[in-house]
């Protein structure tokens, strides 16, 4: 049945003149399938967003929208009642039914018809002449990019399938008995087993479980809501389903597919006929290909759940949605980074031994002030002849025992080992301590690098898409007649081009992932980066330093970062005890100029055992123990000046050391200015960076849709990528810059508030933010607060 709207009346219009631009011409919409009252939705929108209906004025008055049954009998109904009715101007006839009756030369067209079908027209045998015009009177034709052969040799390289399962509805099989054998004689073409599976709306569709490809191409009996909850149906049975119907159905069920927006397109080029036709052409020499933009869209967590494994031929070829999905290891966060780093990092664990050897040597200082006891035993054999001759006075064998216990009560040299031992240790506990931060540090600027290389890497991945599409588009222009073969050389020069870009960033991404394992210590080559975007996800707490950098820098703020950096560097700790080291040496070579050293020792020796060559002998058996007990002092009087040069020395030291502590003071001071003032540079360049990246994208769009339409140059497009490019470049590197500059300010205050807790973290960064001051806009660019 066709349902008709009387919407309002107008003056008909001689058939075959142009028609007046004072009148408001009466459009007739029929369309036949869910998916062409679609397009009959989508047209009559853009007719009003044009301003071309609904006015007073308007160019266009819809007066009949009708949805027929999607048959022969029922199309040629409609369409024979609309060229009879003289209260119809103009047909806009939707779908592949009508398309087909319309280009049908055994059916005259008396009035203009403007026709649009979403799909493939190759397949439905929807023709156009060599000029790209319809090649019949009256007629205007609106169709999509043939697509269905493409799309399977695009991702029959990416997955290498051979086999393939073709969703078309079964009207169109029934209405075009050649369309399933046409179908498989496309899949002989490209060496692919094509089956043809018929989709009445209402039930399943009966598939062969063993092969898994599935293309969704000719569905017009289908709306969206129901193409898609199909996708999901199949994709649950682990089908990996192919959309034609554009990447906007990637993530609905559908795995991957070619097109953007092609239903968009086609609108806007139905609509840009009618308007055409009205200032004064004929419908026969509007063009009837749309250029469609082509760029592969893949669902990652779709491909993870059928099982597919990440392809390079993918990402260098696709949008990848959910790429993590399909990512090999574990995500590596950065606190994860930095757990790893610190556990693990050769130079922490070398500090660490030192830090031992330091321990160890304090020991040995404070040995030196506790007694010193030593044991000596002696085993004697003489010759017996001279043992005789001795008469008694030497034992021909004899043991000996001896024991000796020192004490020293005062030595300047000694009791300054002891105090440098303490110092050492606790300079290498301070050295340690610098080397975790110096690892936190090497193990931020690693990571932010990994995550700028791999933002870099990904933006010339989607440069090379672009010129891709790009190409695709003016290769359909030469095979149209629109464009020349230059205009296919300078793509393919500028692919080549992007390829080595692509090569290039992928080796600096792949070393900026070497450089971050070497300082994790360990072998983690199956991780990623899991961060997505850092400055949402909270990276180095750098929403609240924002905050606080959005203020004016004042001088108490200033000076507060100063007291932090300054209680809290590192380098003054160790200068500090490089000081008292000096300190230390300097008094221990006064009091060796002017106080001797005491000791005080005692001895205990005891013959064990001893035998005479004769019993006469004077001392036999002589068995008694003898103990001595000493008191000494020693004063050098004269070494060659050796002390006073020892004195003058360490004093010249100690005065080096000050003179260090306040230059190392004041470059702390001046790093940690220079860090504040650098943040905030920083951020204030992200507002214009994505601002200059936002105008950029806009203008490519605007340059890409005029030189698909033949008004842009390829110079103009060239012009316009290479600014899209260098502005989301540049964009990116505003953004990590910004993380980079916010670290190293936490860096100069040796203060990183993401090793606390994220509560303790916040409180330390809002402590700085004392002054209750407010300032104005920190610039004039919409959006300045990234």
């Amino acid at each position: 049945m066709t349902k008709t709207l009387l919407l309002r009346a107008g003056l008909l219009f001689a058939i075959g003149a142009a028609p007046s631009l004072a009148a408001s011409l009466r459009l007739a919409i029929s369309s036949d399938g869910a998916g062409a009252s679609a397009l009959a939705t989508e047209t009559t929108r853009n007719l009003m967003e044009r301003g071309l209906t609904k006015d007073t004025d308007a160019a266009f008055t819809v007066v009949a929208q009708s949805q027929i049954q999607p048959n022969a009998t029922a199309v040629a109904a409609a369409m024979q009642a609309a060229m009879q009715d003289p209260q119809i101007d103009a047909v806009i006839a939707l779908g592949p039914h009508h398309a087909m009756w319309a280009r049908d030369r055994a059916n005259p067209l008396t009035k203009p018809v403007f026709v649009a079908l979403d799909g493939d027209a190759a397949l439905i045998q929807v023709t156009y002449n060599n000029l790209g015009r319809s090649g019949k009177a009256n007629l205007a034709t609106a169709l999509g990019a043939a697509r269905t052969a493409r799309d399977l040799a695009l991702f029959g390289q990416m997955v290498g399938f051979r086999q393939a399962q073709i969703l078309v509805s079964q009207d169109l099989l029934d209405a075009d008995v050649g369309l399933a054998q046409r179908i498989q004689a496309l899949g002989a073409a490209m060496q692919r087993d094509l089956q043809v599976v018929g989709v009445d709306g209402t039930t399943a569709p009966s598939l062969a479980p063993n092969i898994k490809a599935v293309y969704s191409a000719l569905l017009p009996n289908l709306d969206t809501a129901a193409r898609r909850s199909l996708h999901r149906a199949l994709q649950a049975q682990g089908f990996a389903v192919f959309s034609g119907y554009g990447t906007d159905d990637v993530g609905h069920g559908a795995w991957a597919a070619a097109l953007v927006a092609p239903q968009a397109r086609l609108v806007n080029r139905l609509v840009d006929h009618l308007e055409d036709w009205r200032n004064g052409s004929a419908p026969e020499d509007l063009p009837a290909y749309v250029p469609a933009r082509e760029q592969p869209a893949i669902s990652g967590s779709a491909a993870a759940s059928l099982g597919l494994q990440r392809d390079a031929r993918w990402f260098l070829s696709a949008d990848v949605s959910d790429a993590d999905a399909l990512e090999n290891g574990q995500p590596l966060g950065f606190a994860q980074a930095l757990e790893l780093g610190l556990s693990g990092n050769y130079e922490i664990a070398v500090a660490d031994e030192q830090k031992q050897q330091a321990a160890a040597g304090r020991r040995i200082g404070l040995s030196g002030l506790l007694p010193q006891i030593q044991a000596d035993a002696n085993w004697q054999q003489n010759d017996t002849a001279n043992a005789q001759v001795a008469a008694g006075f030497q034992a021909e064998e004899q043991t000996n025992l001896q024991i000796q216990a020192r004490q020293v009560l005062f030595d300047a040299n000694t009791f300054n080992q002891k105090r440098s031992a303490d110092l050492e240790a606790k300079l290498s506990q301070a050295r340690y301590d610098g080397v975790v931060r110096d690892t936190i540090n090497q193990l931020a600027s690693a990571y932010l690098n990994v995550l700028s290389q791999k933002a870099l890497h990904e933006i010339n991945i989607e440069n090379l898409k672009l010129t891709r599409s790009n190409l695709q588009t003016a290769r359909s222009r030469l095979s149209l007649g629109a464009g020349g073969r230059e205009e296919v050389y300078r793509w393919e020069t500028q692919e080549a081009q992007n390829i080595s870009a692509v090569y290039d960033s992928q080796a600096s991404f792949q070393a900026a992932r070497w450089e971050l394992t070497r300082l994790l210590g360990k072998d983690k080559e199956t991780w990623y980066v899991a961060e997505k975007n850092p400055l949402q996800d909270g990276l180095f707490y750098q929403e609240e330093w924002t905050g606080l950098l959005a203020r004016e820098i004042t001088p108490a703020l200033r000076a507060r970062l100063a007291q932090v950096a300054t209680t809290n560097s590192p380098d003054l700790a160790q200068q500090q005890l490089q000081q008292d080291l000096a300190k230390t040496n300097y008094q221990a070579s006064l009091q060796s100029l002017f106080l001797p050293s005491l000791s005080v020792t005692a001895t205990y020796q005891d013959v064990l055992d001893q035998q005479f060559a004769s019993d006469g002998g004077l001392f036999p058996n002589q068995t008694e123990g003898a103990w001595s007990l000493s008191v000494g002092a020693s004063y050098p009087i004269f070494n060659g000046g050796r002390r006073f040069h020892q004195v003058a020395q360490n004093r010249a030291r100690v005065r080096e050391q000050d003179l260090q502590a306040a230059a190392r003071t004041d470059l702390v001071v001046n790093t940690a200015y220079n860090a504040l003032e650098q943040a905030r540079a920083d951020w204030l360049q992200i507002a214009p960076a994505e601002r200059a990246a936002e105008r950029a994208a806009a203008t490519l769009q605007i340059v890409r849709s005029k030189y698909e339409q033949g008004t842009a140059s390829l110079l103009d497009l060239l012009e316009a990528q290479e600014q899209a490019l260098a502005g989301r470049r540049q964009s990116a590197l505003a953004h990590y810059a910004y993380l980079g500059a916010v670290f190293q300010l936490q860096r100069a205050l040796n203060d990183f508030p993401f090793l606390k807790d994220a509560q303790a973290g916040r409180q330390w960064v809002a402590q700085l933010a004392h002054e209750p001051e407010q300032t104005g806009p920190v610039n004039q660019f919409e959006g300045a607060q990234p």
